[in-house]
């Protein structure tokens, strides 16, 4: 997935424009390798200005992870109050959000690897769900690509994420509900950050290399290494500012309609 202008800039794309897609494999250990393949490309294109109030719907899909199901998960004290900072987050910057409580038949531990097989069958396992996007909640999610299995807050299926109804290999977030040892409890942040990759925020800053190098994102308006930003690469309870321009982003999503 794609997003152009991923920024509220003057940009003039009226006229031709030519699309030049590259297919590559990765075995998940060698070296990316070029592969000859047909693809077929949608364009989705949004030709108004970015709304100044809008709202989003969200289903949050309950794998039985921490017993938690649709029927219990409005009431429980923990997903009321992530799903409240998930609201304020948003509120902050014109954007209500609407929750749907969503049982679903995929794995309480999600493994994120090369493949990503199995966050591909969670998303897939809340096919004919609501008009929305997807957030499931998963016991742990972990990352294998090394020695051995990192823990991750959360992931999203693309920046942006696909645009349309849910079923796809990457139509959804996901996001775990078990604490790493020492950790605050975080659990709303991480589902506004995951839902802003999803709309098509890049971290402010990305998590330095072995080498000290980082990545930043090109809004001029996003202050590097800004851990109160909700995109900063490692967000906290207290992580949830947004920018004007990070809003006008999130505004513009086709995901977002007219209140």
């Amino acid at each position: 997935m794609s997003l152009a202008p991923n920024a509220p800039l003057p940009a003039q794309l009226a006229g031709t424009h030519e699309i030049v897609v590259h297919g590559f494999t990765w075995d998940g250990g060698g070296p990316v390798q070029p592969a000859a393949t047909q693809v077929a490309v949608t364009i989705d294109a949004v030709t108004e200005d970015p709304l100044p109030a809008g709202r989003l719907a969200i289903n949050l899909c309950l794998t039985g992870a921490g017993g938690l199901t649709a029927a219990i998960a409005p009431k429980h004290t923990r997903i009321a109050a992530a799903v409240a900072t998930l609201r304020d987050t948003f509120a902050a910057i014109a954007l209500d959000v609407t929750v749907t409580y969503l049982d679903v038949t995929g794995s309480h531990f999600v493994v994120h690897d090369s493949d990503d097989a199995e966050v591909s069958t969670l998303f897939r396992s809340a096919k004919g769900a609501p008009p929305g996007i997807n957030v499931f909640l998963v016991q742990t999610l972990s990352f294998e690509g090394g020695k051995a299995p990192l823990p991750m807050i959360g992931l999203s299926g693309g920046v942006p994420g696909p645009f349309g109804p849910a079923g796809s290999a990457q139509a959804g977030v996901v996001v775990a509900l078990q604490l790493e040892t020492g950790q605050p409890d975080r659990l709303g942040v991480a589902i506004a950050h995951e839902l802003g990759h999803f709309l098509g925020l890049y971290h402010t800053s990305d998590q330095p290399g072995s080498d000290g190098a980082q990545l930043h994102d090109q809004l001029p308006d996003t202050a590097e290494n800004d851990s109160a930003n909700l995109m900063h690469w490692s967000p906290q309870p207290q992580s949830t500012k947004l920018t004007a321009q990070q809003a006008a982003i999130l505004l513009q999503s086709a995901w977002v309609l007219p209140l």
